[in-house]
């Protein structure tokens, strides 16, 4: 199933507006009486990180994010999760890095663009750190990361940080933008990286692909991924060691 969609520009002006007003950062909704140990599944808080790609993923997935008690009907904060400043608090041991962007680049399996067989085959797993190509530019944020190379530009930004799963600890969701250097179409997917530890590879699920042409961008999410993408994106891929290699400069 697949279905062209277009963001309400209310919507979009509302969260980015939001945002604006928590600080640079982001925002974070947080569970009652702000308290953030202990929290129940489907009651850990959401922080978004980048307004306006989070304004179009939740009108893509609003009746997921209703059903998990994320969102509202009208698309406002559930009523476990109130508004507070983002930095203020976060779930009790959850690992926080310095640097998201430095996390992606370093350590972010890319297994998730790979066909089935390919995926599977692989015990040595390739990150970007991990296959510098020559004359590549790497420039990494806290929430972001953007590898210039001679053919592509790979851009990786943090959306959110949320309880997708519903298992109580706060996964990654991740914009990833594929941009080529010849006029070919763009292409992005969305990606939940579930409850990262500070160790080892990030393995990411793929929960929408869009594919772009001349003629607009199509978004395709549930069963449709898996014709787009060579795979089923539910089925985990085995457990794989990280390649290490001297890594490409970084600006």
């Amino acid at each position: 199933m697949h279905a062209r969609t277009r963001l309400s520009p209310i919507l979009a002006v509302a969260l980015v507006t939001l945002c604006t007003l928590c600080g640079i950062q982001g925002c974070v909704f947080l569970q009652r009486g702000g308290e953030a140990a202990d929290t129940p599944a489907l009651e850990q808080p959401l922080t978004i990180m980048d307004g306006a790609d989070f304004a179009v993923f939740s009108k893509r997935f609003r009746p997921l994010l209703i059903t998990r008690h994320i969102l509202n009907s009208d698309g406002t904060p559930a009523p476990q999760t109130p508004l507070t400043l983002h930095g203020t608090t976060r779930p009790s041991g959850e690992y926080l890095p310095e640097s998201f962007g430095s996390e992606l680049y370093n350590r972010l399996s890319l297994r998730f663009m790979w066909p089935a067989e390919e995926r599977n085959r692989q015990q040595e797993v390739l990150t970007h750190a991990s296959m510098p190509s020559s004359g590549e530019t790497v420039t990494i944020d806290p929430s972001s990361v953007v590898v210039v190379g001679e053919f592509s530009t790979d851009i990786y930004k943090l959306v959110a940080l949320m309880d997708w799963d519903g298992d109580g600890t706060r996964d990654w969701l991740v914009r990833y933008r594929f941009k080529p250097s010849t006029d070919e179409p763009a292409s992005s997917r969305l990606l939940v990286i579930p409850s990262p530890a500070p160790l080892g590879l990030l393995e990411a699920e793929v929960i929408e692909a869009v594919e772009c042409s001349a003629d607009g961008c199509i978004s395709y999410t549930g069963g449709a991924l898996t014709n787009v993408l060579g795979y089923d994106p539910k089925v985990p891929v085995p457990a794989a060691s990280m390649r290490t290699t001297p890594a490409a400069s970084v600006n």
